[in-house]
Formats: C-alpha cells, sequence, structure tokens
C-alpha cells in the first residue's frame, strides 16, 4: 500500500511521463509505468519484494483516476500558475517542477478532502526530492503562496 507521499510522487512522474507523448502513447507508457513501480510493495525489513496483487490494481485505477482530473483541469490550472510566475513561462518551467505544481494546484482549488497547507507541504517535499534545480522548492513554495493568498483573499 503506497502512502499518500508515495501517491503524489507516483502522480509527479506519470504527469511528467505525459509531457513527451501524445495521449495515446501517454496511456500506454503510464500503464507500463505503473505496472512496474507497482508490481514491488514496501517491505520495511527486507526492502522490496515482488508481488503486490489486488492491492495494487486497486491503487492503479486509483492513480489513473487522480491522474485524469488533474488532466482533465490543466486548462484552468496553467493559466493559474501562469498568472502568478511573474517572469516564468510555463514552458521555461522544468518538466518535474511543473508537474508538482500542478497536483499542488489541483488540491489546493479541485480536492476539498486535502487541507491547503499540506498540499503546499507535500509539493515543497517533492521539489526538495525531485526538482530540477536547489531553488525548486524556494519556486514552487513562491508560486503556491501567492495562489492560496489570492484564493483566501477572494473568500
Amino acid at each position: 500500500m503506497l502512502t499518500q507521499h508515495e501517491k503524489r510522487k507516483t502522480l509527479v512522474f506519470m504527469l511528467y511521463l505525459s509531457g513527451f507523448y501524445d495521449k495515446e502513447e501517454t496511456d500506454a507508457q503510464i500503464d507500463l509505468y505503473l505496472s512496474e513501480e507497482l508490481m514491488v510493495s514496501r517491505d520495511n525489513a527486507n526492502g522490496y519484494e515482488v508481488g503486490a496483487g489486488d492491492e495494487s490494481s486497486e491503487e492503479i485505477a486509483a492513480l489513473k483516476e487522480r491522474f485524469n482530473k488533474v488532466t482533465e483541469k490543466l486548462g484552468v490550472i496553467d493559466p493559474m500558475i501562469a498568472a502568478v510566475s511573474e517572469g516564468w513561462k510555463l514552458g521555461r518551467m522544468g518538466k518535474t517542477d511543473l508537474a508538482i505544481l500542478r497536483i499542488a494546484v489541483y488540491e489546493l482549488f479541485f480536492d476539498d478532502d486535502i487541507p491547503s497547507a499540506v498540499a503546499i507541504n507535500e509539493a515543497v517535499k517533492l521539489a526538495n526530492e525531485y526538482g530540477g534545480e536547489s531553488s525548486s522548492p524556494v519556486f514552487i513554495n513562491g508560486i503556491l503562496g501567492k495562489l492560496e493568498r489570492n484564493r483566501t483573499a477572494d473568500e
């Protein structure tokens, strides 16, 4: 069973992959990635062991559903990011940073089950782990902070 952080990490990789392929190829690449990624289950004592069974099938379905929800909202999410990323067009951003931002913005604005602080904290944690540069966590925190301040000011 994946933790919430591991699920977000997997979503980052899924979104990252989607930036390199057309829709059909993206689906095939994501299926391949997920089947390989979730074929192993964590065993804290011995590292990893193969064979997660039905649990993996459920997690794969849930991850695909989450991925589809995020990608369906990209037409709204990307302009939100662009509006507060002064001097940074989306095309100039690192693909990993952009994937992290997209997930976090989805969680901030479209997922009422995730508190804002958790979405931002997780995004910064992912940026520390996978961001393209040492400035990634600061950049991501700044973008998400602006969006959150704008959102709360509007309420």
